[in-house]
């Protein structure tokens, strides 16, 4: 199974978590599956570039309860 074009895009747009990642990035991500889909991204005027998109069944790792 692969991560469409459109779950990256809502990933990015509607977050469910947005948490810090490496070298000043954010990574927006959402629980997808029995996963989750990681979307590491900066912000350069106001606008979200992002650097890379993955999915990993690390979800105990990367997840922030709050």
């Amino acid at each position: 199974m692969g991560i469409t074009r459109d779950e990256v895009e809502r990933v990015v747009r509607e977050p469910a978590q947005i948490v810090p990642g490496d070298l000043g990035a954010l990574v927006a991500q959402a629980k997808h599956g029995n996963g989750l889909l990681r979307v590491p991204f900066v912000e350069i005027k106001e606008q979200r570039r992002i650097l890379t998109i993955y999915w990993t069944g690390k979800i105990d790792k990367y997840w922030r309860e709050e």
